[in-house]
């Protein structure tokens, strides 16, 4: 994790409740964007951790917002389905969010999201 990254994630958490954001939790929900489109997967895995050392009661949020950030923010998934391909292999695989939000601050949640773009992947190639 890059200084600048840590600085960033250090404001955001000491931000909660700005009401600059329409969320208490907006100002780390921004950085982890940010985090997803730059593909720092576990680095966004960091930032939770982080985040819900100060807010553990905010970390049910922003770990239910984490799926959506990742399917509209990390390149490779965009790359790989459009936005019909992506609902149509949902339906298919309801639980894939849970999965996502189950591991926002595990180490492991830069596999997960890379298994989910090999999930993608074989689906657009089955189709």
């Amino acid at each position: 994790m890059e200084m600048d990254d840590l600085k960033r994630i250090l404001a955001a958490t000491y931000q909660r409740g700005n009401r600059q954001w329409t969320t208490p939790s907006g100002a780390i929900l921004d950085v982890l964007r940010d985090l997803i489109g730059a593909g720092q997967i576990s680095d966004v895995s960091h930032a939770c951790r982080l985040y819900s050392t100060v807010h553990p009661e905010a970390m049910f949020f922003v770990a239910s917002c984490l799926p959506a950030l990742i399917v509209n923010n990390y390149k490779p998934i965009g790359k790989t389905v459009d936005f019909s391909e992506f609902v149509a292999w949902s339906e298919k695989n309801p639980n894939w969010s849970n999965e996502i939000s189950g591991n926002a601050m595990s180490p492991r949640l830069d596999g997960i999201v890379d298994a989910l773009v090999e999930k993608l992947r074989e689906f657009k190639n089955s189709a």
